[in-house]
């Protein structure tokens, strides 16, 4: 009986022991089903943020190409700008040159009247004279 129970006792250690490793393996089994599910869940979230990645740069090379045109035509509206200041500024300085020709026109045209006048005034006063002498010569005859 005791040849019996030490074999009881054996066949229970070794039943432990058996038990302890199955334990540990199934555990070990249950750990790496849990890493691959978790791997898997990081590969498809590295496959998102590699697919976000490659979308943000499309998107970048659209705004830097966008941002390209538009430098252009900030350019081309700075030029177009500056060409018409420049006419603005030569139409402003024919208009100073046309203004300064139209006052020394007046003032001719004012000293020319107040000449007019005054030889008109001298006609009137010549033929007057005329007039008179030749009133007086008459009638002195």
């Amino acid at each position: 009986m005791q040849i019996i129970a030490a074999r009881s006792r054996d066949k229970s250690r070794f039943l432990r022991e058996q038990k302890v490793e199955w334990d540990r393996l199934t555990e070990e089994a249950r750990l790496r089903a849990d890493m691959a599910a978790q791997l898997v869940a990081a590969k498809e979230r590295e496959a998102e943020a590699c697919r976000d990645a490659e979308e943000i740069h499309g998107m970048f090379e659209d705004l830097k190409a966008r941002s390209k045109l538009e430098e252009e035509e900030a350019a081309r509206i700075l030029k177009e700008r500056d060409e018409l200041l420049e006419k603005d500024a030569q139409a402003s300085r024919r208009a100073v040159e046309t203004q300064s020709e139209l006052e020394a026109e007046r003032d001719l045209r004012r000293k020319a009247e107040g000449g007019a006048v005054a030889l008109q005034k001298k006609v009137d006063e010549g033929a007057a004279l005329i007039d008179r002498l030749r009133g007086e010569r008459d009638e002195a005859r």
